[in-house]
């Protein structure tokens, strides 16, 4: 692509143009520059270069003996140019002019990196971020701290020098420059410039770094994972989680915080790795419908998640609600059983605790000494569901014996039998328009 420079002597008024349609433009005093200006003595041979890289022209200063400046701040680091921008080098004043690709997405659009960095004798770590351009070295000035550079004439002469950058067509790519120490993705040596894919592992430094997921801002974001939350005795609640990584436990800096007692610190981790949901067991005992899970295991819809007493259910097919609308929710049961009169009851609210443990907000009637509880609750898409707690005595729906811990969805007309008392649905308030959830 075609770049026009505008290059002034310091203090002076007269401009000269120079033209260039070429990958690379390197300018300095030395013969062998593409914009060569042998009469400023306060010019590096090779001062810096200007680069293509998938669609992004960079900035990179070289190993000149004198500062670069971009936009008046000294450039340190390789970095994208914008046109319009100031280069000052030596005496030289250089205004760089060119046509930006166009995007192939909006501007604004989501993009996100999680990576998995683990440096020698360290514990792994996951990044996630959203910056355009990660500079990837040794020491304080790396975007991902790769730690200290050894004391050695090795890599004083040869540091690692590496961006990580998204293309204007919506992809992050690998730049490796010339002078760089070796950097490998999947074992392979990178020469140049190489676009990333989730899986792929880069060696660096002594370091590894492996890209565990891409949000491209050209495909749609991934949706949310959503989870059902039953935390002791406190009130069931969902919850939307768009990171690509949830770490559960007590902590107070766990991404999801659970209050139930016996909640280890650190319980156990939901990971997003191409896409799918892992579930990834820590050192607490974690079961995944009531199974130890081996290693780590990808999560399905509807699975249940039990760590101590805190119960979750795994939603992967709920959008989650763009805004909290206040819209009242009601259901009606008509209750009956041997020694009562019918009698209605009116279950307001996002969801309510019905049975026989000191927790129930309602008491389900019963002669025998049987442990109901159930909850009613509503899915975020509208529709009413019931639960049948871990301990609770059998219960029927429509005839139909009900799965302890399993989400139900109700209708107008369901009848629920449990411990010798009858429960039927007469109202829902709003009427589910949908298809109810499996």
């Amino acid at each position: 692509m075609r770049i026009d420079l505008d290059v002034a002597s310091r203090g002076s008024d007269s401009v000269r143009r120079y033209s260039f349609d070429l990958a690379s433009i390197r300018i300095g005093r030395g013969d062998d520059c593409e914009l060569a200006l042998p009469s400023d003595l306060l010019l590096g041979r090779r001062q810096c270069s200007l680069e293509w890289h998938a669609g992004t022209l960079f900035l990179f200063p070289l190993r000149g003996t004198g500062e670069t400046l971009l936009n008046s701040t000294r450039v340190q680091r390789p970095l994208p140019l914008s046109a319009g921008d100031i280069i000052e080098v030596g005496s030289q004043v250089i205004k760089v002019l060119f046509v930006p690709p166009e995007l192939s997405y909006p501007s604004g659009a989501p993009r996100r990196l999680t990576l998995r960095v683990t440096e020698p004798g360290g514990s792994p770590r996951i990044v996630d971020t959203e910056a355009a351009l990660l500079r990837l070295c040794q020491g304080t000035a790396s975007d991902l701290y790769l730690g200290e550079a050894k004391p050695s004439k090795l890599v004083a002469q040869d540091p690692v020098e590496a961006l990580l950058f998204w293309s204007a067509a919506g992809m992050p790519h690998l730049l490796v420059h010339k002078y760089s120490a070796k950097v490998e993705r999947n074992g392979e040596p990178v020469f140049g410039v190489t676009a990333l894919l989730e899986g792929d592992t880069l060696t660096l430094g002594g370091a590894q770094i492996e890209v565990r997921e891409i949000v491209s801002p050209v495909e749609p974001p991934p949706p949310p994972l959503g989870l059902l939350i039953f935390d002791g005795d406190a009130a069931p609640r969902w919850q939307f989680f768009p990171r690509s990584r949830v770490e559960v436990g007590s902590d107070k800096h766990a991404d999801l915080q659970l209050q139930s007692p016996g909640q280890p610190s650190h319980g156990f981790a939901i990971e997003r790795r191409g896409g799918r949901p892992m579930l990834l067991p820590g050192s607490a005992p974690v079961y995944l419908n009531f199974a130890k899970p081996p290693a780590a295991v990808e999560l399905q819809h509807g699975d249940r998640i039990a760590c101590g007493e805190a119960l979750l259910h795994v939603d992967r097919q709920t959008p989650p609600p763009l805004k909290a609308v206040a819209t009242e929710h009601r259901i009606t049961l008509l209750l009956t059983s041997a020694d009562e009169d019918p009698r209605e009851l009116f279950l307001k609210g996002d969801s309510t605790r019905i049975g026989t443990t000191p927790q129930s907000t309602i008491e389900w009637p019963t002669d025998d000494e049987l442990l109901v509880d159930l909850v009613v609750l509503w899915h975020p898409d509208g529709w009413p569901l019931l639960h049948v707690g871990m301990w609770s005595a059998e219960v029927m729906l429509d005839g139909q014996k009900l799965r302890r811990c399993t989400l139900t969805p109700l209708h107008v007309g369901a009848r629920i039998e449990a411990a010798g008392t009858t429960a039927i649905v007469r109202e829902i308030v709003p009427r589910p328009v949908t298809q109810p959830t499996s």
